[in-house]
């Protein structure tokens, strides 16, 4: 595998490079050597890859594990990048240097100066012309999505190009622009097609939004039977890119008033306790309605306040509501 990484990084592949200094990381084919990893690590980002630049922040963040070049500055210079690109490790990562810097190295490396969004669009686009999939779907999330002037049409385009390279994330965000008609005229059918194939490679949210078009019966004939499959299979991944909260509630849903599947007070329960685990608000909502009312579990006023407050945290005004009645009971 190193032999074909370097061939192809020395065409400018930056997945490839990428990938090489992942070997020369761990020490993967070759003698592990973390400086030539560091250089390649910035080879990539420098052509847009944005898991690369969350290599190369991690690096600065933590060196690793030993901090030879400890720098909070640029660790968070990259990870900024990577996380505007939609790489949530990066976040992570950039939390961890909040909590544990001090107050003065902490304004040090988040300073408020602006990336310059120009350039790395610049550098995003020279990756895509390479054929890099990743690079190629952050350039369409930055006509998308990014913070300059957008252009829908031009990310569809390149969403698509990714897609043809087999990028799933491509496929499942040309689901969404067909579905919403985000730079394409909507095409229903069509988006259904591109949530199929995503979902055929694994995608929990592409299972998500295919399980809410059966539902709805967008793009294909309704079918809530067909729909609760592609949930569940959805929520067999996990928390997998994310999608586990939504599909967990749409399970709850399901399972509370029998749509697509036998109605079970109990399933609909552990659903919602599962989606109010990750944060989703209506299924705490609906947990503390559980409680309250013994509906799939054993009724408790306590867990139902529990819940209620749960729910008020994350910003429900019915929850605030339910609340104040409960008290004056």
């Amino acid at each position: 595998a190193v032999r074909w990484y370097r061939q192809a990084a020395e065409l400018g592949d930056a997945d490839a490079t990428r990938l090489l200094g992942l070997c020369y990381e761990n020490g993967v084919g070759v003698e592990q050597d973390l400086d030539e990893a560091v250089c390649l690590y910035r080879q990539a980002a420098e052509l847009g890859n944005a898991d690369a630049m969350c290599n190369l922040g991690q690096y600065y963040a933590d060196g690793f594990g030993f901090n030879p070049d400890y720098n909070p500055k640029e660790a968070a210079k990259w990870l900024r990048k990577a996380a505007r690109l939609g790489v949530d490790e990066a976040n992570e990562i950039l939390a961890e240097i909040q909590y544990y810097l001090d107050d003065e190295d902490d304004e040090d490396a988040f300073p408020d100066e602006p990336e310059n969004q120009d350039e790395i669009v610049r550098k995003l686009q020279i990756a895509a012309e390479l054929s890099d999939a990743d690079a190629t779907r952050n350039l369409a999330d930055s006509y998308e999505n990014g913070d300059d002037e957008k252009d829908p049409v031009e990310a569809v385009r390149r969403y698509r190009q990714a897609a043809k390279l087999g990028d799933v994330d491509a496929m499942r965000r040309l689901g969404v622009c067909y579905a919403k008609g985000i730079g394409v005229i909507r095409a229903p059918g069509q988006a259904v097609d591109w949530f199929q194939q995503a979902a055929e490679l694994g995608d929990a949210n592409a299972l998500y939004n295919l399980g809410v078009c059966y539902y709805n019966g967008v793009g294909v004939e309704k079918d809530p039977v067909e729909a609760v499959r592609r949930f569940r299979q959805a929520a067999a991944k996990g928390d997998a890119n994310g999608a586990y909260a939504q599909t967990a509630y749409a399970l709850g849903f399901a399972c509370q008033f029998g749509l697509g599947v036998e109605k079970s007070p109990r399933e609909a329960a552990y659903w919602y306790r599962e989606a109010a685990a990750f944060g989703d608000v209506e299924a705490t909502l609906n947990l503390a309605a559980c409680y309250e009312n013994g509906f799939g579990v054993e009724r408790n006023l306590a867990e139902a306040v529990r819940w209620l407050r749960q729910a008020a945290e994350l910003g429900s005004v019915e929850a605030r509501r339910r609340l104040e009645e409960l008290e004056l009971d």
